[in-house]
């Protein structure tokens, strides 16, 4: 039986967003609460207090929060890109992803072109509320509130 905690999906997807291997988010399924730690600066518990030891959040009461990791946000802009139907934007975008600066320049050339940008951002949110839904699975967890 999944555990219902009280955090909404769009409280989770800011914290998925925001992920970075330097920060890591746990969650507090009592409270529905998030905490994060860092290892070079240590954290705040989901009270705001701080937090100079990860060990704290070896409490059972704490999930870790996986987040989105930029291979990951790589692997959806070459998935969009393949999802393309205008033949030279496809290419572009492709030619941009073997470049440097993949990210910044991927996002400048669709905001050329304002229809498949905003087709960008849902197809990005739809890999994110997957990966949401998935860690929740794989954690024994639901969402008690939208």
């Amino acid at each position: 039986m999944k555990r219902r905690v009280n955090i909404t999906l769009d409280e989770l997807t800011q914290v998925f967003e925001f992920s970075s291997d330097e920060m890591t988010h746990y969650l507090n399924i009592e409270t529905g609460k998030v905490a994060m730690y860092s290892n070079l600066t240590g954290g705040f518990d989901e009270h705001g207090e701080e937090i100079k030891n990860a060990n704290a959040f070896a409490d059972p009461k704490y999930v870790e929060i996986w987040g989105i990791h930029p291979y990951e946000v790589f692997r959806d802009m070459e998935n969009f890109v393949e999802t393309l139907a205008d033949g030279l934007l496809k290419e572009r975008l492709k030619a941009i992803l073997t470049a440097r600066s993949a990210f910044h320049r991927f996002k400048e050339e669709l905001t050329k072109n304002p229809g498949e940008h905003q087709r960008w951002l849902v197809f990005k949110k739809e890999c994110c509320l997957k990966r949401i839904y998935d860690w929740l699975d794989d954690n024994d967890l639901e969402i008690e509130r939208d």
